[in-house]
């Protein structure tokens, strides 16, 4: 796969909740994220379920430019989610974008379906907690980021009635692990590193069943087994395409006003 500067395009997300002053209170890693210019202006993409428990909050949404977080970059800008499927959106400000253009890397979108046994690639920030899990981060030189890369293939496609039509939901080889969610789904076509999707939940469908062999006074014992294997599930090109055009229109009634 060609050269791709996974830094300045693919980030976690951090939600700082904040005070009446405006001050820290606590610290939330609820993602990752990733940079696109679809719709003609700076955004960052996710799955709508990791903005969707921010948007009644105080706070304000940080992403990490580098695996640390002391250098993290607060995000100001509009939160857009869709209310038919699980992706979302921050439309970064542009004056504000105009100030931190050098931290950011454009990723460019495949805009065609994939076909079974496609080999994929993704890079998240699963795991990014805080040590204990009855503790939360309380200011950003304590955060530590766990980033990861997870290299598959299509492992099943669902075709879905939509509005008349039919859009592609893939099933990964690999699962969605806690925090990847919002995670590009990566190709390589034409010597470009491109999003074919994104990365939203899980399917956790499929058991199989098998033994265990323990040993015990009596002697060895066999014991049932069940094994649960969980995948990626990712929504298509497709649905951000859909997604574009909503984007579009938001920028258009903008624009007007």
């Amino acid at each position: 796969m060609p050269s791709f500067n996974y830094s300045k395009t693919i980030f976690p997300l951090l939600f700082v909740e904040t005070d009446e002053n405006d001050q820290p209170v606590t610290i939330n890693y609820i993602g990752t994220c990733f940079f696109t210019g679809i719709a003609n202006f700076p955004c960052l993409i996710t799955a709508k379920h990791v903005l969707e428990g921010c948007r009644e909050i105080q706070g304000h949404f940080y992403i990490a430019t580098k695996y640390g977080a002391q250098d993290a970059l607060k995000i100001i800008g509009a939160v857009v989610i869709n209310k038919h499927f699980d992706i979302g959106a921050i439309i970064i400000d542009p004056s504000y974008f105009s100030q931190h253009k050098d931290e950011f890397s454009p990723i460019g979108i495949h805009e065609k379906e994939l076909e079974l046994a496609t080999d994929v690639l993704t890079f998240g920030y699963p795991g990014s907690l805080p040590p204990k899990s009855n503790t939360k981060w309380k200011n950003l030189s304590e955060v530590t980021i766990d980033h990861g890369a997870f290299k598959g293939y299509v492992h099943k496609i669902v075709n879905e009635d939509w509005r008349g039509g039919s859009k592609q939901t893939y099933v990964l080889s690999f699962p969605n692990k806690k925090g990847l969610s919002g995670s590009p789904l990566l190709i390589h076509s034409e010597g470009k590193v491109l999003c074919a999707g994104v990365i939203y939940d899980e399917d956790v469908s499929e058991e199989t069943y098998s033994t265990t062999e323990i040993d015990t006074p009596a002697g060895k014992v066999k014991l049932p087994l069940l094994i649960i294997t969980s995948y990626a599930l990712v929504w298509s090109f497709e649905h951000l395409k859909e997604f574009r055009e909503m984007l579009e229109e938001v920028s258009l009634k903008h624009n007007e006003e």
